[in-house]
């Protein structure tokens, strides 16, 4: 998007479906860490988004999720309409973050010391 060479196009359409695009992509990799997944939509529930992109980053926070779980964790996905906007709500027990870091999060290529030995390179929050 900072070159110009992504181009949204939003528009008013169901998000549930939206995020069952970037669920599938790392279902696999929650049953092999027998890691449970809770989502509970509403087709009812829309949004202005870009169904690609907003799963991409979708993706990229639940990959996350998925990557610092540990084996039987769980992942929890919710999807609430407010008055002025669609609030998706990603909670997991993962390794969890310092509070003191939370400001370097989306930064680009930024990593926790305490994620070392896990696979990355920092950009999924950034990109997401």
């Amino acid at each position: 998007m900072e070159t110009g060479v992504i181009k949204l196009s939003p528009s008013y359409q169901p998000i549930g479906y939206t995020t069952l695009m970037a669920l599938e992509n790392i279902v696999l990799a929650a049953d092999q860490k027998n890691i449970q997944i809770n989502f509970n939509y509403s087709e009812d529930f829309k949004a202005y988004h870009d169904p690609k992109w907003t799963s991409e980053a979708l993706y990229n926070i639940l990959d996350n999720a998925v990557k610092y779980t540990n084996e039987n964790g769980h992942i929890s996905i919710e999807l609430f309409t407010l008055e002025n906007y669609t609030k998706i709500a990603i909670t997991d027990s993962s390794i969890g973050i310092k509070e003191s870091e939370i400001p370097k999060l989306f930064q680009r290529f930024y990593r926790s010391p305490s994620v070392k030995n896990f696979p990355g390179v920092g950009v999924g929050l950034h990109l997401a």
